[in-house]
């Protein structure tokens, strides 16, 4: 008689492996579809400035219609990292009074005022056609006797010939995966400009799963120590800053990282 135990079984793994495929097939197509609807949404937005609260402190921020990939525009990863910046009460990311943060990809300049304002010596840098929209951010929000400055820095080129000092206490990122191109630039950035107590914040929009995926595991290979920040907790920095006027329920597609413990560069044969 033919085996039909064996026969029922593997028809029973076949059939609950190929619902799992469509299930994550489904789930894939509806986020896809989900960031469509953010991204429309957001490139529908023509105000030319918008407002964001953090903690007590309320910034205008002057920004302007272009693609979605740019930092002319205030994107809900910055206002998550701002929100969590500017509401810590525990833990390194409360620890900024003092401290020098660089913010890499500062578009709007957000994440990197939530650090101003709480007495961190800010740099904020992005690519030099960027430059005059940064700085006109900043010193529209910032007292002039803060200690921060704007610097024009390509990720992958010479921190040195930029003008910047690291390492940096802190070096911060939000939104910065615009695409596959920009891994190996970024992490070269982030091993200049680190050093080994300085704690890197990567704030990331899930537009692209399967990247954020590969962005996330390639952080563990550049430090030892990486922890990702739970909805719960960034739900409640949202809700205590204020910040989800612009964004909605950001804690369900922003994902941000806190990585320590730079691990050494290979020593080259």
């Amino acid at each position: 008689m033919p085996d039909l135990t064996g026969s029922i079984r593997n028809w029973t793994l076949s059939h609950r492996n190929g619902a799992t495929m469509v299930a994550k097939s489904r789930q894939a197509e509806s986020q896809r579809e989900e960031v469509d609807i953010r991204c429309k949404r957001a490139l529908a937005d023509r105000r030319p400035t918008v407002t964001v609260s953090m903690a007590g402190n309320t910034f205008v921020i002057a920004q302007q219609p272009c693609a979605f990939d740019t930092g002319l525009r205030v994107w809900g990863a910055s206002e998550a990292l701002a929100a969590l910046i500017s509401t810590a009460r525990r833990g390194r990311l409360s620890q900024m009074s003092g401290r020098r943060v660089c913010e890499l990809g500062a578009g709007c300049g957000v994440s990197g005022m939530a650090c101003a304002v709480r007495g961190a010596q800010v740099t904020f840098t992005d690519q030099p056609h960027m430059v005059a929209h940064l700085r006109k951010n900043v010193e529209a929000n910032l007292a002039l006797e803060s200690d921060a400055s704007v610097v024009g820095f390509t990720w992958g080129s010479s921190p040195s010939e930029a003008g910047l000092k690291p390492p940096y206490d802190f070096v911060i990122a939000a939104d910065p995966l615009v695409s596959e191109e920009v891994l190996v630039p970024l992490s070269d950035s982030l091993l200049r400009l680190c050093g080994s107590h300085s704690v890197a914040v990567i704030s990331c929009e899930a537009r692209d799963s399967a990247l954020l995926t590969n962005f996330n595991q390639h952080l563990r290979t550049l430090f030892a120590s990486v922890d990702f920040v739970t909805r719960r907790t960034l739900r409640r920095a949202i809700a205590t800053s204020g910040t989800s006027a612009n964004h909605t329920s950001l804690e369900d597609w922003v994902t941000i990282a806190v990585c320590s413990r730079l691990r050494p560069a290979p020593i080259a044969a």
